[in-house]
């Protein structure tokens, strides 16, 4: 590719060059908010904050979001849980993507047979109950995910880009569903008091509070009674009734325990709506996720739902338990892929599911109050995204629906027009394939960033930057796609010559197309 550069009309030619790179300049915002990928109109979700994990046995942690679509931003304590700022993000604000391995064990890979098996244990005091339908719900996703084990069509999928430390066995999607356990014990060991005040969207409050001591307690008595195993292939989520508080430690909220939420959590920054951890039977670790009764449309204005995405929805006709089942995924997938806290996460130590926290994707199937982002096996769920480094861009893409390979790509690199004058501005091209593809492109002169092209969006498969090239000579140009949620990022080169000679009449067609360009970007 040949540039002809023009020396006695440099200082005219650098003057034109000076204003379309003004002109560029004052679209540079409007590109980069798409480059965001921050649409312009959107709820805003504030937690109450509090870190994703406490030491190494609190993990997962999901904390509440401010349940009020469309408030003001709010700001977070320091330490604060990631924030899901739109409902359309690519990941939650505050995460610090990618996923890496620190070296701990993984649960379903080969080597430990591959498949998870998960027992749910219904923990239902004496008078406390969980509504039937509510447990023949959820048990019913829990049944069709070991169905469409093997699928690369939900959100468990997504795990199976995973290794263990090895970084040679992969996470298999082989899930098994074990018959539910209802168990009516009472707390054996001395708890928390229930802290007062309605929390539920009937106005209803708690009457009795448990802590973490006492859940470890269920878990050793329930596996211990029933003789189930405790290794790296079992999963046991504990789900609780509705007026039952739990809390980390002895202490409520109101006296600045960590609790799930009540009136004193949106102050403290302390409640969650699920964890998932670990105790020990026989020695050996028995893994359990912490699955509150849900909170959604609550007096305390913050919750566990969707309420700033598209509402609270309920696909399967009982809001409850369709609010249950995307806290259960969120943490039976970060059992599987962090189960001890030092296998995935980010550099923040947020696991796959936190930096997703409460963000759905678009595409929902069904009508408003009964949506779903999910077919498994055949039923409708609504449960947030997970993350996926195969299809992580920065501030572009991440979480996601399934496990979905980006789609490659090539990048072809032309100019217009090929005898320019090199001071005035040349437009260079890159065009993709497919051509579906979105995000943005960057054009570089060696390691340098050309003037004005960098960044910049693709349109039906096109990028374009109009730029300048100070010297004459042979320059390498390399246009580097970055990606987009389903297109693979890529690379080309291509030498571009600088000819310092140059005749009146290319020097008039050049400027005319370079004119025309100009025109074409601002849509005149």
């Amino acid at each position: 590719m040949r540039v002809v550069f023009g020396r006695r009309l440099r200082p005219a030619l650098a003057v034109m060059a000076v204003l379309m790179a003004s002109v560029a300049l004052c679209a540079a915002p409007a590109t980069a908010a798409n480059a965001a990928g921050t649409p312009g109109s959107v709820s805003v979700v504030c937690p109450p904050g509090g870190p994703t994990r406490v030491g190494s046995h609190f993990l997962g942690i999901l904390r509440p979001q401010r349940s009020e679509p469309g408030s003001e931003p709010c700001p977070a304590p320091a330490g604060a849980s990631p924030q899901a700022v739109s409902a359309e993000a690519p990941y939650t604000q505050g995460a610090t993507p990618p996923l890496a391995t620190y070296g701990g064990p993984v649960l379903g890979t080969d080597p430990d047979g591959g498949q998870v098996t998960v027992t749910p244990i219904y923990w239902v005091p004496s008078g406390y109950r969980v509504p039937s339908n509510y447990q023949d719900v959820v048990n019913g996703f829990l049944g069709n995910v070991a169905a469409d084990s093997g699928r690369p069509s939900n959100v468990f999928s997504v795990a199976t880009q995973y290794t263990d430390a090895s970084g040679s066995n992969n996470i298999r999607y082989h899930v098994a569903s074990n018959t539910a356990i209802l168990d009516n014990a009472n707390p054996t060991l001395p708890g928390c008091v229930p802290d007062a005040g309605p929390v539920y969207a009937d106005n209803s409050g708690y009457t009795s509070c448990i802590d973490d001591a006492q859940v470890e307690g269920e878990v050793r008595a329930v596996l211990t009674r029933n003789g189930l195993p405790s290794d790296a292939s079992h999963l046991y989520p504990v789900l609780l009734p509705q007026g039952v508080e739990a809390c980390m430690s002895s202490a409520n909220g109101a006296a600045g325990g960590s609790c799930t939420t009540n009136t004193s959590s949106p102050v403290t920054g302390q409640g969650f709506c699920g964890y998932h951890s670990s105790t020990t039977v026989g020695g050996r670790p028995a893994i359990y996720n912490l699955i509150p009764f849900p909170i959604y449309h609550s007096p305390t204005r913050f919750g566990c739902g969707s309420e700033n995405g598209p509402g609270i929805q309920a696909p399967n006709g009982d809001a409850n338990a369709d609010t249950t089942i995307s806290v259960l995924s969120h943490e039976m997938i970060e059992s599987i892929t962090d189960p001890f806290g030092n296998a995935w996460n980010d550099s923040s130590g947020n696991e796959i599911a936190d930096d997703c926290q409460f963000l759905y994707g678009v595409g929902f199937g069904g009508n408003p109050g009964a949506q779903y982002n999910q077919t498994i096996n055949g039923a409708h769920y609504f449960v947030q995204e997970e993350f996926s480094n195969a299809n992580y861009v920065p501030h572009l893409s991440g979480c996601v629906q399934r496990n979905t390979a980006p789609t490659p790509t090539t990048i072809t690199l032309g100019a217009s027009p090929d005898t320019a004058v090199g001071v005035a501005a040349i437009a260079l091209f890159a065009t993709l394939a497919p051509s579906t593809a979105d995000g943005t492109v960057t054009f570089t002169d060696g390691s340098a960033v050309l003037p004005g092209c960098q960044d910049l969006p693709v349109t039906s498969g096109v990028a374009t930057c109009v730029t300048t090239f100070p010297t004459a000579g042979v320059h390498t140009i390399t246009t580097t796609y970055h990606g987009d949620a389903t297109h693979a990022p890529t690379t080309a080169s291509t030498p571009i010559t600088v000819d310092p000679n140059a005749n009146f009449f290319q020097i008039i067609v050049g400027l005319l197309i370079q004119f025309a360009h100009v025109f074409h970007l601002l849509g005149l």
